[in-house]
């Protein structure tokens, strides 16, 4: 699973992030173990910068993975609408 922090040399990043997760997948026992592994993996992921790629493989290889259960997702969606409303706010004072 550190893998994902290591120097992928000459091998395409799509490629090496794919060999990463179906690794972890393959070995992970059991659902929960699994989930919990993916989810370090994603946030071991960020720090690379490799979240494009992280989603493009989460999607193609975990039909079980949905975005609205994401934390992140969910702390973007919040930030969003709060901020949506504060604009409304001053739309309404103007």
């Amino acid at each position: 699973m550190l893998g994902i922090l290591g120097n992928f040399g000459d091998q395409d990043c799509l490629e090496a992030v794919s060999s990463i997760i179906k690794g972890v997948s393959a070995f992970s026992e059991g659902d929960l173990s699994k989930d919990r592994r993916l989810q370090q993996l994603r946030i071991l992921g960020n720090l690379r910068n490799l979240e494009s790629e992280i989603n493009i493989i989460m999607e193609s290889v975990a039909k079980w993975f949905k975005i609205e259960n994401d934390p992140f997702y969910r702390r973007g969606l919040k930030e969003g609408i709060e901020k949506g409303l504060e604009e409304g706010q001053e739309k309404k004072t103007l």
